[in-house]
């Protein structure tokens, strides 16, 4: 026969079995939460970073067709150096105009590039880079 003293050996070893089991599930289910946290936050870092790239693209768009609109049209198929410094005088001032640069970009003979604009104050900022890769042609 056992006595009550044998039983309560084995009550208290059950008993720390169950809690060492526990514990260990409480700190997986812990370090399962960081580890979601910190996804949660790098996907928001992600999409920030697109919104402004995506944001960026459709302001170049936008300062493009603004500056089509305002260029004289040749009767030729090709373009002048000078017609090419007169678009790329037009663009500049364009952009130069725009409510969010305001005369603030930073311009030289062959690049203007917009100051830092942030929608958001996470990772949600942009610039925007013209520049003439040579005389006839720009890029964004």
């Amino acid at each position: 026969m056992y006595s009550v003293r044998n039983r309560r050996g084995f009550v208290l070893v059950m008993t720390m079995i169950v809690f060492a089991v526990l514990a260990t599930w409480v700190v997986s289910i812990s370090s399962m939460c960081n580890t979601n946290l910190q996804l949660a936050h790098n996907q928001h870092k992600v999409n920030s970073a697109l919104s402004a790239a995506e944001s960026s693209l459709e302001c170049g768009r936008y300062i493009m067709a603004n500056t089509l609109s305002h260029l004289p049209s040749t009767g030729y198929d090709y373009v002048t150096t000078s017609e090419a410094d007169m678009a790329w005088a037009i663009l500049c001032n364009q952009v130069q105009a725009q409510p969010w640069v305001n005369d603030g970009a930073q311009q030289t003979a062959e690049e203007i590039i917009t100051p830092t604009t942030s929608y958001s104050q996470d990772y949600g900022a942009f610039k925007i880079r013209f520049y003439r890769e040579n005389t006839h042609t720009v890029q964004t």
